[in-house]
Formats: C-alpha cells, structure tokens, sequence
C-alpha cells in the first residue's frame, strides 16, 4: 500500500473514531441540556446558554486560532525539524495560557457592561463565575490540538467527547437532585473543566506524549501566531454563523426566547458532524505529504 493509500486509510479510520465520539459527546450533552431546561426556568435556561455563547467568542479568541493551525504545525515539524517540535509545543502552551488569562480578566471585568446589551443583570453573576473555565478549556483544545498533530484522536475523543460531557451531566444531575440554585450550574460548568483538563494533562506526560519543558521559543511563537491569526478569524466566523441566531434573540427578545430557542436548536448541529469529524485528521495526516514534496 502507497504512503498516500496509508494516509487516507488513517483518515477514514479516524473520521469514524471521531464521528462515533461526537455522537456519544452530543448525546450526553443533550441529557445535560435537558436536565437543565426542566428543572430551570426558560429565562435561566436562556442566560445559561447567553453565559456559553459568550465563553465561547472569548475561547475562539484567547485560543489564537492554534486549535486549527497546530495539528497542521506539528505534523510539518516532526517531518522536517523533529528536535523543535517540543519547542513549538510548550511556546503554544505559553501563548494561549497567557493570552486566556488576559481574556477571562476582561470577560470578567466587562461582565457588567455585557449583560447591558442583553439587557439581563443576572449575567453579570453568570459570566464571572463561567470565565473561570476559560483558561482550562483553551489549554485543554491545544493539548488536544497538539496530539492531533501526531495523527492520533484518542485525547480528542477520551477526554473531550467522553470524559468531559459525562463528567459535566454527573454535575448537573447531582446539582438537580440536591436542589442546588441555578448558580450552582456555573460553578459545575467551571469544574467539569478543570476536571476533564487534569486527567488529560495527567495522561499526556505519563504516556510521554507530550515531553513539553518551560521553554518558549520567541521566533517559533512568531511565525505560529502569524500562521494562527487568520484561522482565528476564520473561526470567529465560523463562530458568527453558528451563535448569530443566539445572540440576536438575546439582544432583541430576551433570554427567555434564548431559552426556547436553545431547546430546539442544537438539533440542527447535528448536519456537518460527519464533515467535521473527517476534518480534524486531514490536516495532520496529508501536512507529512506535502512537506516531502508530495
């Protein structure tokens, strides 16, 4: 079998592991949902997917578009200049760990003047307890994003599509049985987070998939950045598609309408999960190729 039929047969191995565990992933995140808007109000349930909506601009942001160009990154270097790869690792780490910091600081400090647009005091509460969960979900995306770059979706499908949805559906439950205020959900959400990134930085040195040592490499941090920014636009826009609908009725309608609307909704993510799946081994996989001129 030719190196390209080989690449392609990890490809289409892949999509199936990853569209198998996205499926599993929405299914546990539909259990939580659901948990959620019957036990909650519609407006509570409308602030809680408001608070998401906007941790996830501040992800796509504090994240620089590494998630996209990192497996890409990886791949290239083992290729061509495998003693940088740890290098190229550890600054990325550094960089997003900076810059998610930075962006929960200013959700956090904003929070007041973002709830004015919704126009909902009690995302102010909402927002700052959410944010906690930034920096853990950004890192955890780029460890993810990293082990990609090795051509492997056992991290992404484990931890992301596996522990972390049932992790945070134990939370909510546990939270709907003892009666817990909505509040309550917020601080969950934040630790089903820290929880899910633990265990996967635990597994990732202890199967030394990862040897990452506190160096930053500046002229590496450099060209990642340049090479990340205009994904993270492209993911901005992405973004803009996918959460206008969210937005727009907090802005006009409420959060109860975002309530309503959220019910129904996540239905239709369903449609590019397989594309999506199939999309998050090309890269990695291919990137090799292209670095040998092929």
């Amino acid at each position: 079998m030719s190196e390209a039929s080989q690449a392609l047969h990890k490809i289409a191995r892949g999509t199936g592991i990853i569209f198998a565990g996205t499926v599993i992933s929405m299914f546990f995140g539909f259990l939580s949902r659901a948990m959620i808007a019957r036990e909650f109000s519609k407006a509570e349930y409308g602030i809680f997917n408001l608070a998401l909506t906007v941790l996830s601009i501040g992800l796509v942001i504090a994240t620089l578009g590494f998630q996209n160009a990192l497996p890409r990154e990886v791949a290239f270097y083992r290729e061509k200049e495998p003693g940088k790869v740890d290098r190229l690792i550890s600054t990325a780490i550094a960089i997003t760990a900076v810059s998610a910091v930075i962006t929960a600081l200013l959700i956090f400090f904003l929070a007041g003047d973002i709830s004015l647009i919704f126009r909902e005091e009690r995302l102010v509460s909402a927002l700052r307890v959410i944010v906690l969960a930034l920096p853990f979900s950004a890192l955890t995306a780029v460890i993810i994003s990293a082990s990609r770059g090795f051509g492997r979706v056992r991290e992404q499908v484990y931890f992301q599509n596996i522990l972390y949805p049932i992790t945070w559906l134990v939370l909510v439950a546990s939270i709907v049985i003892i009666g817990l205020p909505f509040n309550s959900m917020f601080y969950a959400y934040s630790l089903a987070q820290l929880l899910t990134f633990s265990a996967l930085l635990f597994e990732t040195y202890r199967i030394g998939l990862l040897r990452v040592r506190a160096r930053v490499d500046i002229e590496l941090g450099k060209h990642l950045v340049a090479f990340s920014i205009p994904l993270m636009l492209v993911g901005i826009l992405n973004f803009m598609m996918t959460w206008t609908d969210t937005l727009m009725l907090g802005y006009y309608l409420g959060s109860e309408v975002v309530g309503v609307y959220n019910a129904a909704s996540p239905l239709a993510r369903l449609i590019p999960v397989f594309l999506g799946s199939a999309g998050m081994l090309y890269a990695p996989i291919v990137t090799p190729l292209y670095a040998q001129g092929r």
